[in-house]
């Protein structure tokens, strides 16, 4: 083989490569480690948004509680909600893909990351030890059929009485907003309002609270009621 004809089957095999889907982890990796609107250390306007309503509600339960509390930010991403959590109590972030929590520990060196899922923490001896868990935007990516043990294990994992608290968009405004974005992440299974609540209270919980985050679609200049951030609490 001469070596032009070897270098044309390199690059023709580099661009077959290129084009070939991502996996789940590559995905992710590109998304929070090289994506520059969701790879920072501060937490993009879309994130702040949420981060009101769950700072509100932390702060609520902290004065119910009165006392120093531990939190698990379960789907941690790169880190910047753990990292805003842990003013408020002893914060721990898991994350499932690996090199995305190697990032996390470059971004918060100070911070307990582990690579794993509510599968590994319960393995780790987790169970009971937290008094509150936060997931935002991981629950709409697990598939249907997988979240009710998702939810069972963030019992598992919270203490007597522990809250949860949960943000995911609106299965109600999917179709809608799909019209002008394109749903691209591995799994979209987003739920509704009625279905999270039902999920969570057959498995153990009572709602305490629900919102609503409204986004305006740029191209379309609407406003869609796209988030929800509902409290919950473990019933024993």
């Amino acid at each position: 083989m001469n070596i032009k004809r070897f270098f044309n089957i390199l690059l023709n095999k580099k661009k077959i490569e290129s084009t070939l889907p991502l996996s789940d982890d590559e995905f992710y990796e590109e998304l929070f480690i090289k994506n520059t609107s969701w790879n920072s250390k501060t937490p993009n306007n879309d994130e702040l948004k949420r981060w009101e309503i769950i700072e509100r509600h932390i702060k609520q339960i902290i004065s119910e509680t009165k006392n120093n509390i531990k939190i698990l930010d379960l789907g941690s991403g790169r880190g910047w909600l753990t990292n805003l959590i842990s003013n408020y109590g002893s914060s721990i972030g898991v994350e499932p893909v690996s090199k995305v929590v190697d990032y996390a520990r470059s971004l918060y060196p100070h911070l307990k990351f582990i690579a794993g899922s509510t599968t590994k923490m319960l393995g780790l001896g987790y169970g009971g030890q937290f008094q509150l868990i936060v997931s935002s935007e991981v629950i709409e990516h697990i598939s249907n059929n997988e979240k009710p043990k998702f939810i069972a294990d963030i019992y598992k994992l919270l203490s007597s009485k522990g809250y949860c608290i949960i943000t995911t968009p609106r299965q109600e405004v999917q179709e809608e907003w799909n019209r002008y974005v394109s749903a691209n992440q591995p799994v979209e299974d987003w739920i509704s309002e009625e279905e999270l609540r039902d999920l969570f209270e057959s498995n153990g919980f009572k709602q305490l609270d629900s919102s609503r985050i409204p986004l305006k679609q740029k191209q379309s200049g609407k406003y869609f009621d796209v988030y929800q951030v509902a409290l919950f609490r473990k019933n024993k």
